[in-house]
């Protein structure tokens, strides 16, 4: 997906914006079948519905762009009786997880140094104000 393409589908599902033959035309097809498709998953109104119903009506092109997201989107529906797949997820996200705890053992570090730098100088202060000056 293109980043334009992307932007066009983040600007047409903003909360409370009204999908639209016309903004669906504007997206362009391939966008415009992958938004439908995840609205359609959420759970469609009788409006959304028949904004799709047209959408596909108006443009071959729409129909084939949804038709190719369909058939992607049916391909998550056994995901969990993949093997492989099962197993790349789960790399995935210990991948993730594994720089959240390298952060959080950076944070602790920094405080630890900052903290004993903090009491040295505190330390070095105060020894030099009991000291009396020649």
């Amino acid at each position: 997906m293109t980043v334009q393409t992307e932007f066009r589908m983040r600007e047409a599902s903003q909360v409370g914006d009204a999908l639209t033959l016309n903004r669906l035309k504007i997206m362009g097809p391939s966008a415009a079948a992958a938004l439908l498709r995840v609205r359609q998953a959420a759970g469609m109104t009788g409006l959304e519905a028949q904004l799709l119903a047209n959408w596909l009506a108006s443009d071959p092109a729409n129909a084939l762009a949804w038709q190719a997201v369909d058939a992607a989107w049916s391909d998550f529906d056994t995901v969990d009786d993949d093997e492989l797949l099962c197993a790349l997820r789960e790399d995935a996200r210990r991948t993730f997880e594994r720089p959240q705890r390298l952060w959080g053992a950076a944070v602790l570090a920094a405080t630890v140094v900052a903290a004993v730098v903090v009491g040295l100088v505190v330390r070095w202060s105060s020894r030099e104000a009991r000291q009396p000056r020649r």
